[in-house]
């Protein structure tokens, strides 16, 4: 079969990479969920209103952050779709849904930008910044979420493309 893909080369059972991406992406994500809830220490507290600036200024630089994220993201995604035939000899079906899934996955993070700047706006418009108001970690998951998918997708997409090119994978 790795013979017919790759001409000359014999074939060697070797673990597929979409597999050891997994495993990586699935161990890190694991480890940080696995640490201790957040732990801080109390000696130095802000005032009120430092403290709801200091709030708002991390919200937003995480949405712009994420956005920049994202951003690469689709650009990766769109990069593979107009090359994904050329760059992988057995591009199919499963690639291309893979990279709808990543699309969809970069609008659910641009949705969830929206919502966190809608949910920071109401909140300011009454008075309190809370960050860890229900609607507020609903955008923050959407967003974090959103782009965890895209990624995992796009990453299993790219690994199929460097298995599968014309030329064959390394040896």
């Amino acid at each position: 079969m790795r013979e017919a893909m790759t001409g000359d080369r014999p074939w060697r059972h070797r673990v597929p990479y979409w597999v050891i991406f997994l495993a990586i992406v699935g161990s890190l994500y694991w480890a940080s969920m696995a640490g201790p809830e957040g732990s801080f220490s109390g000696t130095k507290k802000l005032d009120d209103t430092k403290q709801a600036e200091a709030i708002v200024a991390q919200l937003n630089e995480l949405v712009k952050f994420m956005a920049g994220l994202n951003t690469s993201l689709v650009a990766g995604a769109l990069a593979v779709a107009i090359n994904g035939r050329s760059w992988n000899a057995r591009w199919g079906h499963f690639d291309a849904v893979s990279l709808m899934g990543v699309l969809c996955s970069c609008a659910a993070v641009y949705y969830g930008t929206y919502l966190v700047f809608a949910q920071t706006l109401e909140m300011m418009a009454n008075g309190f910044i809370d960050p860890f108001q229900k609607r507020l970690e609903m955008a923050l998951a959407i967003q974090f979420n959103g782009f965890m998918i895209g990624f995992i997708l796009l990453g299993i997409v790219f690994c199929r493309v460097m298995e599968f090119r014309p030329n064959g994978p390394p040896p």
